[in-house]
């Protein structure tokens, strides 16, 4: 597969309000990182970066509050 193909990488995060100040600091890396907020905790890219982002989430302890997709746009 290409290296510079197009993916669609979706980010859904469940992080519970008494934990704002990471939820706050994941939604800037995300924006910074040059994701598009579909909705409050929901984010998509079209860059391949699925690797990287399992490895912070791992290193940071997010498993059980964070899921990254690599989706197939159906239509």
């Amino acid at each position: 597969s290409d290296a510079n193909a197009k993916k669609n990488i979706v980010i859904v995060f469940d992080i519970p309000e008494t934990h704002h100040l990471l939820r706050d600091r994941i939604r800037c890396l995300l924006k910074d990182s040059g994701f598009i907020r579909l909705q409050k905790s929901v984010w998509w890219t079209q860059y391949d970066v699925g690797i990287i982002l399992n490895e912070w989430i791992r290193r940071h302890k997010l498993i059980s509050m964070l899921t990254v997709f690599d989706a197939k746009r159906l239509v």
